[in-house]
């Protein structure tokens, strides 16, 4: 997505972020379990690389996060 946001170069974007991110994923060689000190960390960082990308060049930028639906009863 973000090589396509450089590419195309729009005046504004939306963005979700969270909907399939409580996973663990790998970072130089080590899998990070979700919600760790590290896991959360470098959650940050590929986040925040995101949103400077998203906001390169004063672009407008909308940014959303997925909650979790719960049944009420």
């Amino acid at each position: 997505m973000i090589d396509q946001l450089v590419e195309f170069d729009p005046d504004a974007a939306a963005v979700l972020f969270g909907a399939n991110d409580g996973q663990d994923f790998y970072h130089e060689g080590k899998v990070l379990k979700v919600g760790t000190r590290a896991w959360r960390k470098q959650y940050a960082k590929r986040v925040g690389k995101a949103m400077d990308i998203l906001t390169r060049a004063a672009r407008s930028t909308g940014w959303g996060t997925h909650h979790e639906e719960r049944r009420l009863s």
